[in-house]
Parts: C-alpha cells; structure tokens; sequence
C-alpha cells in the first residue's frame, strides 16, 4: 500500500517547499529535457552483440545517430539529474534532507560528469568507424581495441555512473524518510538504479527506466507542492 505524502500538495504544511512555482518549472523542465535525451539515448544506441560489443558493421549504419545521441542527448540527460536533485532538495526540507542533500549534490556532480563522457564516448567511437579516415578492416580493429580499453575514452562516465548511482540511492532513501511522496516513487528510484548498476551493458539504460519514471514523478510533486502565492507576490 502507498503510504500517504506528508507535505508534497499541501503548501501551507510547516514542511513544505518554499521555491515558487517558477523555479521548480525550471527544474521540472531539466528532468523533462533529460528524459528526452535518455529516450533519445536508447532509441539511437547500437544493439551490443554477444560479447556486450557493438560489431562494425552495426556501427557503420548507426555512425551519426550515435554521435548525436551520446553528444546532445548526453548533455540533456546530464541536465536531467541535476534537475531530480534540486526537485529532491525542494521536496525534502525536515526529515531526510541531510541523505537528500548528499544524495542531491553526488547526483548533480555525477550529471557534470556524464554529459562530457557520453560526448566524449560519441565522438571517438564516431571518428574510429569512419571510412574516410580508416579503412573498414583497420577501423574495426580499432573499434574493437576501443571497447576493450575504455579506460581513457569514458573514464568521465564511469565517474558520473558512479556519483548517480550513490546519489539516487540517497535520494530515495531521503524521500523515503521524508514521506512526501508516495512509497513507489521511491522505490522504483532505487530500484531503477540499482538496476543500472548491475545489469550488462546491453539492457543497463532500458533496465533504468523505473528511475527515470521516478524521477519524473518526483519532478511533479515538487511542482504540485510549490507555493503558488509565491508568484502572485511577485506580480503585485
């Protein structure tokens, strides 16, 4: 059964978040935006092969698809966390804000990180499968050396996957506490990143996807508990 939110549609409850409607449409937009550039993501990204390798030939046809994705879509989705930590920390004021405040800053650091990364997986994978600059037999070699050794070209990503997961475990583990919002949305935070974390390459970012609903939902209870009086104290 889901427990009952605490203060996230009552503004005028004691622990209610006091950023303003637009504010927290500014963060809701961000978690927006970066689902779209997960979604973009996963519909771009080349099937991995059985070896979690994604073959040449597969590439060939996916070169600038993957580029774009991994470049723009990765910036997006780098938004998108920082976004759900500032939605977190608006949602949590009193019980679990100091697991949502490290959870939030760990998150936010962690979207740094993955935006660079991801661009920079896009771009050199791009350039080592293009014909222009190696031949197909000698650009799958090294498209191949690359997946084996991804220590320099995601060294970034893998710090940002890292910062994410910690911090959407704390996340969830804050609102949890905090109860303002609804048992599943919390739940499927943790349980999407945990997913994450321990599936193979192949299905990790579809197997996500609970956290992503997650992060959406907790985008619009931000919103809903947002003090609307705020901004007609602006406009007066």
């Amino acid at each position: 059964m889901n427990q009952a939110p605490r203060n996230a549609l009552s503004p005028t409850a004691d622990e209610s978040p006091t950023a303003n409607r637009l504010q927290v449409s500014l963060i809701v937009i961000a978690i927006v935006v970066g689902t779209i550039g997960k979604l973009w993501h996963l519909v771009w990204h080349a099937p991995y092969g059985k070896d979690e390798v994604v073959p040449y030939k597969t590439f060939l046809g996916i070169r600038d698809g993957w580029y774009l994705s991994h470049y723009f879509g990765g910036t997006l989705m780098g938004l998108g966390f920082i976004g759900l930590a500032l939605a977190a920390c608006v949602l949590v004021r009193r019980v679990g804000s100091t697991l949502t405040t490290v959870g939030a800053g760990l998150t936010a650091l962690g979207g740094l990180f993955v935006a660079p990364g991801l661009a920079a997986e896009g771009a050199s994978y791009s350039y080592a499968s293009d014909t222009n600059a190696l031949p197909q037999k000698q650009g799958a070699v090294m498209l191949r050396f690359m997946f084996d050794h991804q220590d320099r070209a995601v060294v970034l990503l893998l710090v940002g996957l890292g910062l994410i997961t910690i911090g959407c475990i704390l996340l969830g583990v804050g609102l949890l506490r905090a109860r303002v919002v609804p048992l599943w949305v919390p739940v499927a935070l943790i349980v999407g990143t945990l997913l994450f974390a321990t599936t193979p390459l192949s299905v990790t970012w579809w197997a996500s996807l609970p956290a992503t609903v997650a992060s959406l939902a907790i985008g619009w209870y931000a919103w809903q508990g947002a003090n609307p009086r705020d901004l007609a104290t602006q406009h007066s």
